[in-house]
């Protein structure tokens, strides 16, 4: 891995980085070259999105669903106007869900929930 990381100009952090692998041959091994190795079903936090080796569309949406629920629960707090709730939408709900939408395709059970999100906050 330092190999690697020099020939690339990359500085591998072992403490914080996680090994992801694609065979599945490895599933004994606990770590590699002092890294991680994430197991077959579990996620780690990359970038904002939960990564791993199974499906992850479902994972990243219930997460960003739950994220905007409790944005919008304290915003419910200090909007008073259909105005500020428009702005609020549109400034901090939908730039998260652009996030995630970049990254995973939006499955109709979470458009729906964001929908009923959005009218309820309305």
């Amino acid at each position: 891995i330092q190999t690697f990381g020099e020939l690339y100009g990359l500085h591998v952090q072992p403490a914080e980085s996680v090994f992801i692998s694609l065979n599945t041959a490895i599933d004994n091994k606990e770590t590699i070259q002092g890294i991680p190795i994430l197991k077959h079903g579990q996620t780690t936090r990359y970038l904002g999105h939960q990564v791993g080796t199974g499906k992850m569309e479902d994972v990243n949406w219930e997460d960003r669903i739950r994220k905007i629920q409790r944005r919008l629960a304290t915003a419910c707090m200090v909007s008073t106007t259909v105005e500020d709730r428009v702005e609020i939408l549109n400034v901090a709900v939908l730039s998260a869900e652009m996030f995630t939408a970049t990254a995973f395709q939006l499955p109709k059970w979470a458009e729906k929930k964001l929908l009923s999100l959005q009218k309820t906050f309305l």
